[in-house]
């Protein structure tokens, strides 16, 4: 009977490929425990690996026909992944590295073994590491559609996110109903949407409705181009105008630069405004002593959000 998956993980992945998972009361597998438990190498027993297989989250390997005589390496890295799994249900991420190494040792074309480390590796924070594994894995079977998502994991995980679109597009062409690929793409999207200076929610949503980058930045640059349209005809309505050039003769005169050579006479009479004393141009003056109800803020980079100039004028 197969094992099902553990729950609790600390980070629940998809099957990709539809890999069943390892039986535990296979002669193979119960034949490698024994060899390693023998030499001195583990201490899993038999009877505790259907309880504590882990789960589909990680690839298990292929089952081999029984009929046939499996060589002895085979058998002894079957055996040595399986207590991998265990290791990995168990979090003790590390001890799973090692142990899968072992078995890749043994068995250098299986590439379950490398997508289970690349996974391991990718928990750990170890991202060069993964992609190395994911590389190896899809050079010995390049459709293998989990190795191109432990790929596209390992390429976000080092911020290399048009890399990691470009694998998530190659795996859904081969599966193009995977749900768990396209939620990586939608979501290195956003990510890179982000860095061209648009916020979450639009970044998000824009992923959600654009099948490329560069065509969700262009609707959203033109949905902010047309926002900032209606905010300047609101700052040079008629009613703005009278209002600033009332405040502003009653507040200073100009030199012939343009520039303010009085200032708005204090509340307190006792002493002189603050911009009269840091000898500051008003118009320049972040402190506002004129009282103007509106700022214009122009020549933005795309890289400045509406919550960062939220944040800088809340001050």
């Amino acid at each position: 009977m197969k094992s099902k998956s553990k729950r609790g993980m600390m980070k629940k992945e998809p099957t990709l490929a539809g890999e069943e998972g390892l039986d535990p009361s296979s002669a193979f597998v119960h034949m490698a425990v024994k060899n390693r438990n023998s030499a001195g190498g583990g201490t899993t027993s038999p009877q505790q690996t259907p309880q504590a297989v882990s789960s589909r989250s990680l690839s298990s390997p292929t089952n081999h026909d029984f009929e046939s005589p499996v060589p002895q390496h085979v058998v002894l890295a079957q055996g040595l992944a399986h207590e991998g799994n265990i290791m990995f249900g168990q979090r003790n991420y590390h001890e799973a590295v090692r142990l899968f190494t072992e078995a890749i040792k043994l068995d250098p074309q299986e590439v379950r073994f490398f997508g289970n480390r690349a996974f391991c590796r990718e928990i750990l924070g170890e991202f060069n590491g993964a992609l190395e594994d994911a590389d190896t894995a899809l050079s010995i079977q390049p459709s293998w559609t989990k190795g191109l998502y432990r790929r596209g994991c390992a390429l976000e995980g080092l911020n290399r996110l048009e890399e990691a679109e470009r694998t998530f597009d190659h795996l859904l062409r081969l599966d193009a109903e995977c749900p768990e690929a396209k939620k990586a793409r939608q979501r290195v999207m956003a990510k890179q949407l982000m860095q061209l200076g648009f916020s979450v929610e639009q970044s998000e949503a824009a992923a959600l409705h654009y099948n490329s980058v560069k065509t969700a930045a262009e609707s959203l640059t033109a949905t902010r181009l047309s926002s900032s349209s209606a905010l300047s005809e609101v700052f040079d309505s008629d009613d703005e105008e009278a209002m600033l050039t009332d405040c502003w003769s009653k507040s200073s005169t100009c030199s012939s630069s343009g520039r303010s050579s009085a200032h708005v006479l204090p509340v307190n009479s006792t002493s002189p405004p603050i911009a009269e004393q840091q000898n500051v141009d008003p118009l320049l003056d972040w402190k506002n002593p004129l009282h103007w109800p509106t700022l214009w803020v122009g020549n933005l980079g795309p890289a400045t959000t509406e919550k960062i100039i939220s944040q800088m004028f809340t001050k």
